[in-house]
């Protein structure tokens, strides 16, 4: 409250004669450098570029050129590239990757990074696909065509090239580094096969970028003026460099923009209470607006750094027109809605759109986006693209045709109350998502921990391969950490492990996706969620108790639509190894390696389970346990999850 009361103090004393903001500089000179075009290797520039003798107050430090005797370059990010060509009118460069002018085999892997609050990609921009570094593999995509980057003619580093949005397929998982360089669409046109020497071409040629306009409609406001257009590397701000002086907006304009703005607001209303609040609400408008620009930058800085952007980024024009104007709606949750939409290629995807409420800070995006874009395997969802525009933000994934498990598993949902899924069928997702998890604790570059392991978050595709999705909670660490440092439990409840929620049963690691792996199996066997108050008999509130008591005492296990031998088989093992998993104590778990071998080999190998510690209610009590772990204190981590 304080601060905001001096900004207002600072506001009105604006107001006073005499503290209007002049630019003191050497005027003349500043004037008379920025006044005429400039030649730069082969273009002429005009504000807002600068480079060479043209002085940087005569633009913006991101429009900076370098200029050659052949050429001329500018680096956006850390990556250089050729301008090809300007186009004042439609405020657009032609551009070109300079590393890849050369040769179609650059030194370093670099994906294009734009800020799009300068420079935004224009619609007639596509992008090709390099993959470099590849193991030769069987069925590979024929829409990618494979060359050699090895500078000895003796030995071969295999690569591949096509254009993005074309299947990948085996090659993904093959080679070590995958680049997308954006490319003209008319130029694509011109190659109807993408082969090395039209990827070449078409690289060469660039594309179109657009920068933002704002620079142009300030800078007509100077010209007319008679001013010239520059910058104040003071004030880090635009500059209009006159005869006399440089001012902020135009020439002869005695005052700031700021001020300006607050005298404009302050005149028609006076010094009134009225007034007053009507220039708080302003300052409150235009400091969210800031924050919404910082956090954009935030979440571009944060996919640079994690080396997520080999992913396709897309524009939020283009999300709408995949979606069809979000038609047709495949569900929605806490995060946000999930849309169904086709690519230009045909492909059918997934549009998870993030609800502004969960993705201010952009951390829930973050999160899926560098988790995910890590993984490459069968049982893993494959995130395709992303879209960040301001407050809009959208993941595109895969699409699953038989969409989540738990629609297959619980009987109450289903039609007459009876299985569509064989045991046989239920063995091998279990057995699936057994290996998605190790690949996630063991297989990448970094242990990722999901944290949100349910029968909601496993995906089915047409042959009802499983898929984990929905990386919103995942952590990423070390493959040596051991332990994950978490400021509150995350998961959904009836999935969280006891440590998240009592640092005494231990510490939180990868685990704790181990023991919500063992819940949600034992789901999938009984055909029912775990605790469940409305069953007839009070024995059967909590399935793990009552189902390991029959396993104990090698009962019938009751269950529905197991038909012979094999089924039983195949049920009583999902039953032990789903015991072991949700033991209290961690170490006890087995990693999801051994769950696999538990699960792939014979039921006489596996040792039965201890009795998990906190495993039923009171016989007197229905919903103690169900209290336990539906408390306040769990609810608002995972209400949004339900």
């Amino acid at each position: 409250m304080r601060n905001l009361c001096s900004i207002i103090l600072l506001a009105l004393l604006c107001l006073l004669p005499g503290s209007g903001d002049r630019v003191q500089c050497d005027s003349d000179a500043l004037y008379s450098s920025c006044r005429i075009p400039y030649p730069c290797g082969d273009l002429t520039i005009v504000y807002p570029f600068w480079g060479a003798d043209r002085l940087q107050h005569c633009g913006p430090p991101d429009f900076k050129l370098d200029c050659g005797p052949d050429r001329t370059t500018i680096t956006i990010g850390s990556v250089v590239y050729r301008v090809n060509s300007i186009s004042f009118v439609n405020q657009t460069l032609r551009i070109a990757r300079w590393d890849y002018v050369e040769s179609i085999c650059p030194d370093k892997y670099a994906n294009t990074t734009l800020d799009s609050d300068i420079f935004t990609y224009s619609r007639q921009d596509v992008s090709v696909t390099l993959l470099y570094d590849c193991v030769p593999v069987e069925d590979a995509s024929p829409q990618y065509y494979p060359f050699n980057c090895s500078k000895d003619p003796t030995d071969i580093q295999l690569a591949y090239t096509g254009l993005t949005g074309n299947t990948i397929g085996k090659l993904q998982a093959s080679c070590k580094h995958i680049v997308e360089v954006p490319v003209s669409e008319s130029a694509v046109d011109s190659y109807p096969k993408q082969d090395i020497q039209a990827s070449k071409e078409v690289l060469n040629q660039g594309f179109d970028v657009v920068w933002a306009s704002n620079y142009d409609k300030m800078c007509n406001d100077c010209e007319l003026s008679g001013g010239r257009c520059g910058y104040d590397v003071t004030t880090s701000g635009f500059s209009c460099h006159c005869v006399d002086r440089s001012y902020n907006l135009k020439c002869g304009a005695a005052y700031s923009q700021k001020s300006s703005i607050i005298k404009k607001l302050v005149k028609p209303l006076g010094f009134s209470a009225c007034g007053l609040t009507f220039i708080v609400i302003v300052i409150i408008m235009l400091r969210a607006k800031k924050a919404k620009k910082e956090n954009s930058k935030v979440i571009t800085d944060f996919l640079r750094k994690n080396e997520s952007l080999i992913l396709r980024r897309y524009k939020y024009w283009e999300i709408k027109k995949i979606t069809r104007s979000f038609r047709d709606k495949l569900g929605q949750g806490g995060f946000g809605s999930v849309y169904k939409g086709v690519l230009k290629d045909g492909r059918q995807v997934a549009v998870k759109i993030l609800s502004s409420t969960k993705c201010d800070g952009g951390e829930d995006f973050m999160n899926e986006v560098a988790s995910i874009s890590r993984t490459s395997h069968v049982n893993i969802v494959s995130l395709i693209g992303f879209c960040t525009n301001g407050s809009k933000r959208a993941l595109i994934y895969e699409f699953m045709a038989n969409g989540s498990l738990e629609k297959f598993i619980y009987e109450e949902r289903l039609s007459g109350g009876r299985r569509v899924l064989t045991w046989d069928k239920l063995h091998s997702i279990a057995v699936g998502i057994a290996q998605g998890l190790e690949y996630l604790h063991r297989g990448c570059n970094t242990r990722i921990v999901h944290f949100d392991i349910k029968p909601h978050n496993i995906l089915l595709d047409e042959d009802f391969c499983p898929k984990i999705s929905d990386f919103e909670l995942a952590k990423v660490c070390p493959r040596k950490d051991s332990a994950v440092s978490m400021l509150g439990a995350r998961g959904t409840v009836g999935y969280i492990a006891p440590e998240q929620v009592c640092l005494n049963f231990g510490q939180v690691s990868y685990k704790s996706d181990v023991y919500s792996y063992g819940m949600m199996i034992l789901e999938m066997v009984g055909g029912r969620k775990n605790v469940d108050a409305q069953v007839e008999n009070a024995s059967e509130v909590y399935f793990p108790r009552w189902i390991y008591k029959r396993l104990l005492l090698d009962q019938e296990l009751a269950l529905n639509v197991i038909i012979d031998e094999e089924d039983k088989v195949q049920a009583k093992k999902m039953i032990i190894v789903g015991l072991w998993c949700i033991q209290t104590d961690p170490a006890q778990r087995p990693p999801m390696s051994q769950v696999v071998e538990m699960l792939q080999g014979s039921i006489e190998s596996l040792p039965a389970p201890p009795k998990p510690y906190l495993y039923s209610p009171p016989s007197s009590s229905q919903h103690s346990l169900a209290a336990i772990w539906t408390s306040s204190t769990f609810t608002t981590v995972s209400n949004h999850h339900e």
